[in-house]
């Protein structure tokens, strides 16, 4: 089994969603500010998935 990389997560929140720092300060509300990050990328990911899977021609039986 191969082992799972997490590291492009990481290179793609950095780079395509611009996100360099964190804007609020304690580790309490950087935890929120980091779920919010994550939770953005995760719905901008399924859009996309859905987007492509409408797209995809319907067989029917």
């Amino acid at each position: 089994m191969r082992k799972i990389d997490v590291e492009p997560v990481f290179g793609q929140i950095k780079h395509n969603r611009q996100f360099h720092r964190f804007s609020l300060r304690g580790l309490s509300k950087n935890t929120v500010e980091w779920g919010l990050i994550c939770a953005a990328h995760n719905l901008i990911k399924w859009t996309l998935k859905l987007n492509q899977r409408s797209k995809e021609p319907q067989i029917r039986r």
